[in-house]
């Protein structure tokens, strides 16, 4: 994704409150890749791989595979309306990034679950990336955090025979500083 967030300080840094990059829907986060309309891949380098059911007999309609980052994304689940037809769910998303998180990113998105008809089950985005930089302590107080956590795929909610979409994975925090200290 593009746009990540970089917080660069000179001296020491506080961290009380909680710093929210997280993916909202389909939409990454800050630096996250969006995840798959229906029965199309996520984006990022993990995306989470479509699931297709188009012109498939009604309850075919299997999940999309979760993003993948610093682990395989999971992989969505099979369909199997009447027993005589299995459709696959989509495959996970690699791992990619590094763990130095050079260069900087976010997640993956999901990928979007099959559908006979049309419906809501598309992928998750992927979770944001944020640089903290502190030339002095970086403190992170009781209660302070960052959040960069991938949104879940979307749900069947109008009785079209669309399967869930695959969630997006977390995205990346890097924290540098002289001192890091963590309270709670």
């Amino acid at each position: 994704g593009t746009n990540t967030l970089a917080l660069l300080a000179c001296g020491n840094v506080t961290i009380s409150g909680v710093i929210m990059a997280c993916a909202s829907g389909r939409t990454g986060g800050p630096g996250g890749w969006n995840g798959g309309l229906l029965e199309q891949d996520g984006s990022g380098p993990g995306f989470g791989h479509l699931a297709t059911g188009e012109n498939a007999s009604p309850f075919y309609a299997p999940g999309g595979g979760g993003g993948g980052f610093g682990g395989t994304g999971g992989s969505g689940g099979n369909s199997d309306g009447t027993g005589t037809t299995v459709r696959n769910g989509g495959a996970g998303g690699v791992v990619c990034g590094l763990p130095e998180l050079t260069p900087l990113i976010g997640g993956s998105g999901g990928g979007g679950g099959g559908s006979y008809w049309s419906g809501n089950g598309q992928g998750g985005g992927g979770g944001g990336a944020v640089q903290i930089v502190a030339g002095g302590t970086l403190t992170i107080q009781p209660g302070g955090g960052v959040n960069v956590c991938g949104a879940g795929g979307g749900a069947e909610t109008s009785n079209r025979w669309t399967g869930g979409g695959g969630g997006g994975s977390g995205g990346g925090i890097l924290l540098e500083a002289v001192t890091v200290a963590v309270g709670g």
